[in-house]
């Protein structure tokens, strides 16, 4: 009995070593990762990407509003997208808030670059890129822009659709040029399907769709036209083709006719739940008038029609208004009256809502 408190002493004793070695162990872990974290920081700011870096934020300091307006090169509602192009640039290279930015590793004599210190730094780099695209920034002879913004759709069953998008204009001359878009879109409704005993219930449909388009635009005095063409995908395997084209004539000064047609050909899974899959075919052709209401305010009612390759008919129209405060921005309201001679799900009424730029 007398030797069982020695050997707890001893074990405690060992218990006390063991942490304090585990402790050494782990400020000689720190130690070691501070140490090579500086060691990186000195390599990537001796890098030729930290090169590139600072030239790219020597070139944002160029693009100043002051500068450009006083050179002449800009007007001054243009101010704000120079100063978006600053603020994004310096934050790319200093990093928001200052401290740790950049850390690299080397994989098969690849650097990855990885800013550790905000989990929103993909998007701010998406948005720099975009800015950095502006109108000074010269791809071999071609001007590159960038177009964003965000859309809203809603009305009958519920329907809701999200769709940003983001997009880059190059420049084909004085007269045209070409446009590459992608929009995101996360869709719901409401339905009535079956409920596995013979009757109907309820029922909530999501899903998310991508889209990529490419857009030739073209203009010549009064008269401005457009060519598309787009891919779709999303869940459920979706997937969708479609053609489009239409041209605007201002044959006033107040006023302008608008002519469009549009295809589309897609699987069923999308818009039409728990039916056999198949590819349908959609034509439409819209007719269009825009009048100026006021300087940056224009008032736009439609009316289209459609057919598919199901021999469903439809009569629908739409107005709306669009402002347009800037030269690179519109914002967008439209009622929407959608109908077919064939009963549909989504026979009724819809609000659309847009917050576009265009640089």
């Amino acid at each position: 009995m007398n030797g069982l408190p020695l050997l707890l002493r001893k074990k405690a004793k060992s218990d006390g070593q063991r942490k304090k070695e585990l402790s050494e162990i782990e400020i000689e872990k720190k130690v070691a990762r501070m140490s090579r974290r500086n060691r990186m920081k000195r390599q990537v700011k001796n890098s030729d990407l930290w090169q590139s870096l600072n030239q790219l934020a020597s070139f944002s300091q160029n693009l100043s509003p002051v500068s450009i307006e006083e050179r002449g090169e800009a007007p001054a509602d243009r101010q704000i997208f120079y100063r978006l192009k600053r603020w994004l640039m310096s934050f790319l290279v200093k990093g928001f808030g200052g401290g740790r930015m950049f850390c690299y590793k080397h994989s098969k004599s690849v650097m990855r670059i990885f800013y550790f210190r905000h989990s929103w730094w993909p998007v701010a780099l998406v948005f720099m890129i975009l800015m950095l695209g502006g109108q000074e920034l010269a791809l071999g002879q071609s001007l590159l822009s960038p177009q964003f913004g965000f859309e809203y759709y809603g009305g009958t069953n519920k329907l809701r659709i999200l769709n940003p998008w983001a997009g880059l204009r190059f420049s084909l001359g004085e007269k045209a040029s070409f446009i590459v878009r992608y929009h995101y879109s996360d869709l719901r409704y409401q339905y009535y399907g079956g409920d596995g005993q013979g009757g109907t219930i309820l029922k909530d449909k999501k899903a998310e769709i991508s889209r990529i388009s490419g857009t030739v635009y073209f203009s010549e005095k009064n008269l401005t036209g457009y060519f598309s063409g787009s891919y779709l995908s999303g869940s459920e395997s979706y997937r969708g083709y479609i053609l489009d084209s239409g041209l605007e004539w201002r044959f006033v000064q107040p006023a302008s006719l608008i002519f469009s047609v549009y295809s589309i050909r897609e699987r069923s899974v999308l818009w039409h739940p728990e039916e056999y899959v198949r590819w349908i075919n959609t034509y439409s052709a819209r007719c269009g008038v825009k009048l100026w209401l006021v300087k940056n305010l224009s008032f736009n009612p439609n009316i289209y029609f459609m057919r598919n390759s199901e021999k469903v008919k439809g009569v629908s129209y739409s107005v709306g208004l669009i402002y347009s405060p800037a030269w690179w921005m519109a914002v967008t309201v439209y009622y929407f009256r959608y109908g077919e001679t064939a009963f549909y799900i989504f026979h009724g009424n819809y609000l659309s809502t847009g917050l576009n730029f265009y640089f």
